[in-house]
Parts: structure tokens; C-alpha cells; sequence
């Protein structure tokens, strides 16, 4: 894994990427045998106050079946936003996001942040399906840096007339 962001909840420039593969054995414990590989990109550049990111992820199960609390999971902020937070999940998952965000700063100790973020992806069963029937999504967030973590507050729409809104103080998990 490689991790140069300059700030991890509200980088203004860097990289951030990882490969993970993971194996499974019932002989080991495991419920089944599976097999899954996971990879991951970031990268962020700002002009001014104003910062745009790119970031893309591919999860894959690769051999076997993984059960239903090892399957991947999308929905919730930047991960096809108008959806609830790990409500879409499969074998596979993928998705690719767009943002931009201003930073404000009123105050030395005080910086608020106003985005938008595009977003495509989807989960699937059959690794040969990913990429087909993908969701398209996005979302308009503020935030801010406080004393006890970042905190985002948006709404997101995703096709289908899917919307969610999200409140997170402390960074998210997912």
C-alpha cells in the first residue's frame, strides 16, 4: 500500500492505493472456502481553495463463494451516494468517483469545507458482469475539521430516484 495524502479526512493533495488479496479455508476455521482481491486509488490535486479528487476501487471474489458478511458492500457517501450506507452488496463491487470541494477557512482553527461528488459503480454476482448495469450517482456535502473529528453532512441522489442524506461526525467506516 502506498499513502501520501497530506491529510487523511480532507486531503488537498497526494495518493493513496492498495492492492489486498485474502483467502479463506474451511480447514483454517473459515466458513468456506473462498478467495477475493481488492484494489484501490486515490489521488487529489488543489488550485486555490478549491480541490478535485479522483478515486476508483475493484473488489472481486475470485475463487469460490464468499458468504453473506464477507461480501462486498457499497452505498453511503462517495460510494454511490442516493443509496443508505451498505445497503447494495455481491460478490463483486466497483466504483469510480469525481470530487470537488472549496475549502473556507473564517476562522485559524475553523475550516469548512462545500462539495459535490459523481460517482459510477455497482455490485454484481459474476465477476463477468461488473461494469454492466452500473448505477450512476452523486452527492452535495459540507464539512468541517472540529476538535472531535471530521465532520460531513449531505445529501445524495443516486438513478432510480434513490436518495439518502448522511450525517457522519468521526470518520467513517466501511
Amino acid at each position: 500500500s502506498v499513502d501520501r495524502l497530506d491529510n487523511f479526512e480532507w486531503p488537498s493533495r497526494g495518493v493513496r492505493g492498495f492492492v489486498e488479496y485474502a483467502t479463506a479455508r474451511e480447514d483454517l476455521a473459515g466458513d468456506t472456502d473462498f478467495d477475493q482481491a481488492s484494489a484501490s486509488y486515490s489521488q487529489f490535486a488543489t488550485f486555490g481553495q478549491n480541490t478535485l479528487g479522483l478515486s476508483g476501487q475493484v473488489h472481486t471474489t475470485v475463487d469460490g463463494v464468499a458468504p453473506v458478511q464477507e461480501r462486498y458492500r457499497l452505498g453511503g457517501f462517495l460510494r454511490l451516494s442516493g443509496y443508505d450506507e451498505n445497503s447494495l452488496s455481491g460478490q463483486q463491487a466497483a466504483t469510480v468517483a469525481v470530487m470537488a470541494y472549496r475549502r473556507y477557512e473564517p476562522l485559524p482553527i475553523l475550516s469548512w469545507y462545500i462539495g459535490a461528488s459523481l460517482e459510477y459503480g455497482g455490485v454484481w454476482e459474476d465477476r463477468d458482469d461488473i461494469g454492466s448495469n452500473g448505477i450512476a450517482a452523486g452527492s452535495l456535502f459540507v464539512g468541517a475539521d472540529t476538535p472531535i473529528g471530521p465532520l460531513y453532512l449531505g445529501y445524495g441522489h443516486a438513478e432510480q430516484g434513490r436518495d439518502a442524506a448522511f450525517f457522519y461526525l468521526g470518520r467513517p467506516f466501511h
